[in-house]
């Protein structure tokens, strides 16, 4: 066993001196400073240190290629983004692409310190649970003929955690599988067809879960640079109230330029419901973005914007400058207001040693609703290595 391991290690050794090979590095320091006050908590001061460490390694040969990734996280604090204070992530994905067909292998796990994450709840568990380790295991799949194009996958999932009743180790899996098929009618007019399962590997079935539906894509029909999506998929499941069964998702995009340098996009979302005891269509969630981007010399923009959610009265207005100065110094800072969540204020300063290589700084300030302040700093180094 031992010698047929040393000659597998040796025959890899050798692909990859003849493949394509790119590294991506990235680590970076980070302090975070939080001020509660009001009635959301005690008002209170803490600062916080962490670090992040990712690593990609990819090679290419022939019509076989690989990722392998690796993502280290530590911190004193949590963000609102993570739920664990020290995890390690492990994600690779094999593929094989060959003139319309495509297959990719891919794996992600997650190891948590159960002493430094969160706890949470599942879905039909009754008690708070703490992560151990999750691993998600997928097949991905794509076939495509003159007009059609069939994709989808199979996946596993486990979840295994601490029962902090108890104080037992327990696991949860799921098993997915999913089938799209797009045929393209005209140039302009798409259709297509997804179904999707989800198998429930636990004593209960009641989170079982099927989803089919179809839809149309249409572009520039009416107009140069437009999209527009309608989507109908019914949800079949104990768990779903009746009313959300049956789903109509209509999506329209349209890019357009203003004057110019100035170019810009609006996207609008209506999200209904169809109850059949009523036999009326109800609203459940809308959205609008638009946005305006101003290409300016060196590869400099300013983009502003907004996106508007109806239903919950929630308003967000975005800006974005970025410069590139003669030195290698690039220069970006973002504005977000939102009428009820947040405000955040990020602005990030990159010097370039050459076009792989970086060195950056940046701080995002963030004010939750005026119940808590974070202030984050992150000082960061990025290499690339390619063969």
């Amino acid at each position: 066993m031992k010698k047929k391991s040393i000659i597998f290690l040796i025959i890899i050794s050798c692909n990859l001196l003849y493949s394509e090979i790119t590294n991506f590095s990235e680590i970076y320091f980070r302090s975070i400073t939080t001020k509660t006050y009001g009635n959301y908590a005690p008002e209170s001061y803490n600062f916080n240190p962490g670090i992040s460490y990712k690593n990609d390694f990819s090679f290419q040969k022939g019509n076989f290629s690989a990722v392998l990734n690796n993502e280290f996280f530590l911190s004193d604090a949590s963000d609102e983004n993570r739920n664990s204070l020290l995890f390690n992530q492990l994600f690779s994905d094999f593929s094989y692409n060959n003139e319309g067909n495509q297959l990719h292998l891919k794996n992600m796990f997650r190891n948590y310190d159960l002493s430094q994450t969160i706890k949470t709840y599942l879905p039909g568990y009754d008690n708070s649970i703490t992560k151990s380790y999750q691993n998600f295991l997928f097949l991905d799949f794509r076939k495509e003929f003159s007009d059609f194009d069939i994709n989808g996958y199979l996946g596993l999932r486990s979840l295994h955690f601490k029962d902090n009743f108890d104080n037992q180790k327990y696991s949860d899996s799921d098993f997915y599988s999913n089938v799209n098929l797009d045929y393209s009618l005209t140039e302009k007019l798409n259709f297509g067809i997804t179904t999707l399962l989800k198998n429930d590997l636990n004593d209960s079935n009641l989170y079982d879960f099927s989803k089919i539906g179809f839809g149309l894509s249409l572009k520039n029909i009416v107009l140069k640079n437009e999209n527009i999506k309608l989507n109908y998929f019914k949800l079949n499941s104990d768990a779903i109230p009746k009313i959300l069964k049956n789903n109509l998702i209509f999506n329209y995009r349209k890019r357009f330029n203003i004057v110019g340098n100035l170019n810009g996009f609006i996207h609008y979302i209506s999200h209904n419901v169809y109850s059949k005891k009523d036999k009326k269509l109800y609203r459940l969630a809308n959205m609008i973005r638009f946005q305006t981007r101003y290409q300016l010399p060196k590869n400099d923009y300013v983009l502003t914007g907004f996106r508007l959610a109806i239903e919950n009265e929630n308003k967000i207005y975005f800006t974005e400058y970025n410069h590139n100065f003669d030195n290698n110094i690039e220069l970006d800072a973002k504005f977000q207001k939102s009428i009820n969540l947040y405000d955040e204020y990020i602005i990030s300063a990159k010097y370039y040693f050459n076009n792989l290589n970086s060195i950056w700084i940046e701080n995002n300030f963030t004010d939750y609703l005026h119940k808590m302040k974070q202030n984050e700093i992150f000082v960061g180094f990025t290499t690339y290595l390619t063969k």
